[in-house]
């Protein structure tokens, strides 16, 4: 194989390699550029999105932020453009395809300028859906105060139990004596 072929292979091999890392990644990523275009996602993001990879390239990255995020997210998102320095933020919202609202924790990472992004500033977007955490969180919240009106319950039970049985106790005693069988004297 010639130098130049091998370098080709090498190169092909070299980026189906990185495609396969980028798409395997546990996190939803997506790389922007400097005007908010995405420029790529990887599977995870089509899998969370809803949307196949071709149908969000070239879309605004502010088409997947809940309406009440966004100035938030293009807040950060022109820090991280104009300083050159990472930004996270906890608690965005994504919409998907279906309209359901993800909750989601966002690394911003700025991407080197490169011949692939034309010579301008990208961002690589990172998110780590906390979706089903806080669900969690609100389940164990939810048992968590179950349990504790069980134990109320059973402590009001137990404070009403007591006087009760020395009640049922005093009445079958009662019920043992002899003069007391008659029947009630009529006034």
């Amino acid at each position: 194989m010639s130098e130049p072929a091998q370098a080709t292979h090498e190169t092909v091999a070299a980026e189906e390699y990185y495609r396969s890392l980028w798409n395997h990644a546990v996190d939803a990523r997506i790389i922007v550029d400097a005007q908010g275009a995405i420029r790529d996602v990887n599977r995870r993001a089509e899998c969370k999105l809803g949307c196949r990879r071709l149908e969000l390239i070239g879309a605004p990255v502010l088409n997947i932020v809940w309406d009440h995020d966004r100035a938030r997210f293009r807040k950060l998102l022109t820090q991280v453009l104009t300083s050159g320095r990472e930004r996270s933020t906890s608690g965005l919202h994504v919409t998907t395809q279906s309209g359901t609202v993800l909750t989601m924790d966002v690394n911003m990472m700025p991407v080197e300028r490169t011949e692939r992004t034309d010579g301008a500033m990208a961002v690589l977007l990172q998110f780590g859906d906390t979706t089903e955490k806080r669900h969690m969180e609100q389940q164990r919240l939810r048992s968590e105060r179950l349990a504790s009106l069980g134990r109320f319950a059973s402590l009001v039970t137990h404070d009403i139990r007591n006087p009760l049985a020395g009640v049922k106790k005093t009445l079958e005693r009662f019920g043992d004596r002899p003069e007391l069988q008659t029947s009630p004297i009529a006034q």
